[in-house]
């Protein structure tokens, strides 16, 4: 699952491209931690799905 520092990283990471927060409406902040959450979640799915793959084609001794 994911932290709430990886959270806060990625969002500070998205806002950082966003010209100023101050001027961001509520409904904007908050769509863009939805997107952000969202984002995470895909990779952490993604890396879940490569680990599976990984385990699979070590060979076991």
């Amino acid at each position: 699952m994911l932290t709430a520092k990886q959270l806060k990283a990625a969002l500070i990471k998205k806002v950082a491209s966003k010209s100023s927060l101050a001027r961001m409406s509520k409904y904007d902040v908050l769509s863009l931690i939805k997107d952000t959450y969202t984002d995470l979640l895909e990779i952490e799915a993604e890396a879940m799905a490569a680990s599976e793959v990984i385990k699979c084609q070590v060979p076991k001794t």
